[in-house]
């Protein structure tokens, strides 16, 4: 024997109705929000696996033009100077010396200038 009655009956059902209407409306946001996040998802992939498409392409072609400049001759070649440490010191006295001079030189027609 039931001690509700049927008014109570009414408004519990109203209110489960309510509650299914509620809980529905969450469904059907979280099942746009979840499409959403798919698409996003899916967009993003297809950015990413670009980049990577394309970093790899930019690798690619680096190490390529790294492969031509290591198989070219170096301009900057030096082979070390035959001569010894003594004729070597004598040369940049010489240098040094020639400097000198040229730096008179200028230092006096400036002055030539200057009169």
């Amino acid at each position: 024997v039931s001690t509700q009655s049927t008014g109570d009956c009414e408004v519990n059902a109203d209110n489960a109705e309510t509650d299914a209407t509620l809980l529905r409306k969450q469904l059907a946001s979280l099942q746009e929000e979840t499409g959403t996040l798919r698409k996003t998802i899916n967009h993003l992939k297809g950015e990413l696996d670009q980049q990577q498409r394309l970093n790899t392409a930019l690798v690619q072609r680096n190490a390529a033009k790294n492969a031509v400049v290591s198989s070219e001759p170096s301009l900057h070649h030096h082979c070390p100077d035959p001569r010894t440490e003594s004729q070597i010191d004598v040369l940049k006295k010489q240098h040094q010396e020639e400097i000198r001079r040229k730096n008179y030189d200028i230092k006096k027609l400036k002055e030539e200038l200057a009169a």
